[in-house]
């Protein structure tokens, strides 16, 4: 059966004609909407001040994607540049041990696509950390786990090291995925003030947008800017001098996968005073779908060894 993704960096489909014009008139009548929100609602930019002292909305930034009542930990997904919490229900229906899951859902697409996208990673971490304190109370426990994908990963990372200030959230484990480390710069120019022609290209590069929607210049018009944020907040965030985390980092990277060497995955180290270690799928840079079981596989491991630990008391 045919699956949409909605997300622009992966479609796990072939758009033909018929669909491309529904998701056209979609993406046309959310930016109508969207804009007509906007100007009622005059949506200011959330800063990391605000995050810190008010609550942000824990439901608005994070999505449950399996509720497990008395689950002893809790997996959260942070989504690449382009996607939304939904990209990963796929993946979360094939992970078999028992925790609770949730997904980040960023400003800017699906549920929030009337809100201001956000390209400050300093805002991001203070936001999504201000509302997994504000969710304590409906999470199952304490303990967590974080899985972030591109863009998802590195803004992981930058979570893992404001939540190590409250003393509340303790994170066991980091997978980070289809990523270069924080501290190495991206080879060649950045992507988010290219020139639209070549922003559109390199899109192409990434193997993963239909040819139907990059020429579609009314859906391209209502999706690069929250394309381009997604990417500014990547690449002006670069952690040379960091606190490394105290838990393990596991990354996950693609054989195939031309944006992001292998050779430069094991750099995550530095950013960690545990284990640090690197597991390679088949595919490119979207392998966490193109390999999505054998990911689903890893995760699970880690988990299950996660709740060793814990049931153990070595944590």
């Amino acid at each position: 059966m045919q699956t949409f993704h909605r997300s622009v960096i992966h479609v796990s489909i072939q758009v033909n004609e018929l669909l491309r014009h529904a998701i056209r008139a979609r993406f046309l009548h959310a930016k109508h909407a969207g804009a007509r929100n906007r100007k009622k609602a005059n949506t200011p930019s959330l800063d990391a001040t605000t995050c810190r002292r008010s609550k942000v909305g824990s439901s608005n930034w994070l999505n449950t994607l399996k509720k497990v009542e008395h689950a002893s930990l809790t997996i959260l997904f942070f989504h690449y540049a382009g996607g939304n919490s939904g990209v990963y229900r796929s993946l979360s229906k094939l992970i078999s041990t028992d925790v609770h899951i949730v997904a980040v859902e960023m400003p800017g697409r699906a549920k929030r696509f009337t809100e201001p996208p956000i390209d400050n990673m300093e805002v991001v971490a203070e936001c999504i950390a201000s509302a997994l304190h504000d969710a304590r109370a409906t999470l199952p426990s304490n303990d967590l786990v974080f899985f972030g994908h591109s863009v998802g990963a590195k803004i992981a990372l930058a979570v893992a090291q404001t939540i190590s200030q409250k003393n509340a959230l303790k994170l066991r484990k980091l997978i980070a995925s289809g990523s270069r480390a924080p501290h190495l710069p991206r080879k060649g120019p950045t992507l988010h003030d290219l020139p639209q022609a070549e922003f559109i290209n390199e899109l192409r590069n990434y193997g993963g947008t239909p040819a139907a929607i990059l020429e579609d210049s009314d859906l391209l018009e209502l999706l690069t800017p929250m394309l381009r944020s997604d990417f500014k907040l990547a690449e002006n965030h670069q952690r040379h001098t960091s606190q490394p985390i105290a838990c393990d980092i596991h990354v996950f990277g693609g054989a195939q996968d031309a944006m992001v060497e292998t050779d430069l995955l094991d750099a995550w180290s530095m950013h960690t005073v545990g284990r640090c270690d690197v597991k390679l799928f088949s595919g490119g840079h979207f392998f966490l779908h193109d390999d999505e079981r054998n990911v689903a596989i890893a995760i699970d491991h880690i988990l299950a060894s996660v709740r060793h630990e814990l049931q153990a008391g070595k944590v």
